[in-house]
């Protein structure tokens, strides 16, 4: 990670809490303006955080990784790529919430990895939740059984809505060992997405987490109104048992560890909030 030199935020810092504001040459200042259009830099107005920000656009390597920096990027000096702007926003985000300069410049690591750190995910075949050529798309990656994936999953769907036709969901088993129901809990859901109730058998789980044994899973198929001799059969199925597993090695593959793991456009839900969410969805393939 490039950390922004003290020297370069002493002179700013200097200039900026002297007796006078401090005021950049007019070419320095344009520059300034050019880089930060289209970015609401409400809350970060004063003289020194400006400057803070301004060290950090300059300091940080643009998200499409080539050798310039945002800054450069943003002022159009460079051909932009579609992350810089979004990057420049995160930046404002964190200064607004009182982030040091490292801690914003870990916050757009985290967003924007090498090109090399992004998961290749195999969404065919997989449960989808929303427009099939929604232009951002996420991967979970779940376990019926994980009360923090019951609690995300009702934040994605809003997000998905609310997205207005950007976002598409795609849902991954991945059964935690220690959870004895969860692997079962999700052959139960892909036998259900076998009569084209996935989702409603995805929401039935969650909503009783205690009560995932077969009795119980059959009580639900019924419910639902689904065919209990074909439930049963896919239940049981080589091709169920082949999906959770093969769900749960790509989940391996791509670094998950725990659950619930988001993945949009290929990079990793770094906080699990409905705000940090919604702010991914947006600033994703700008």
């Amino acid at each position: 990670m490039q950390v922004v030199s003290c020297q370069r935020v002493a002179s700013l810092v200097f200039f900026a809490i002297g007796c006078a504001p401090y005021r950049p040459p007019a070419d320095v200042a344009r520059a300034q303006r050019e880089a930060l259009r289209g970015v609401d830099t409400r809350g970060v107005e004063g003289a020194l955080i400006l400057a803070r920000l301004h060290a950090l656009l300059d300091a940080q390597v643009c998200p499409c990784r080539q050798p310039h920096s945002l800054a450069d990027c943003l002022r159009g000096h460079l051909h932009a790529c579609s992350a810089a702007r979004p990057a420049a926003r995160l930046m404002v985000r964190r200064l607004r919430a009182g982030a040091s300069d490292v801690e914003v410049q870990g916050a757009v690591a985290r967003r924007y990895p090498a090109r090399d750190a992004t998961a290749e995910l195999d969404v065919a075949g997989a449960p989808l939740l929303g427009e099939s050529r929604a232009p951002v798309v996420l991967v979970a990656f779940s376990d019926f059984e994980c009360p923090v994936c019951r609690e995300f999953a009702p934040v994605l769907e809003r997000a998905v809505k609310a997205s207005g036709g950007r976002a598409r969901l795609y849902y991954k088993f991945y059964p935690l060992a220690r959870h004895a129901h969860a692997e079962e809990a999700a052959r139960a859901a892909f036998a259900a997405g076998r009569q084209g109730k996935f989702w409603q058998m995805h929401d039935a789980l969650f909503a009783d987490p205690e009560h995932l044994d077969s009795e119980d899973l059959e009580r639900r198929a019924v419910a639902l109104g689904l065919d209990v001799e074909k439930f049963r059969a896919d239940l049981d199925s080589e091709a169920a048992r082949a999906r959770v597993a093969s769900d749960r090695a790509e989940g391996e593959k791509a670094g998950v560890n725990g659950t619930p793991t988001i993945f949009i456009d290929g990079r990793e839900l770094d906080e699990r909030t409905a705000e940090a969410l919604r702010e991914w969805i947006e600033d994703a393939g700008e």
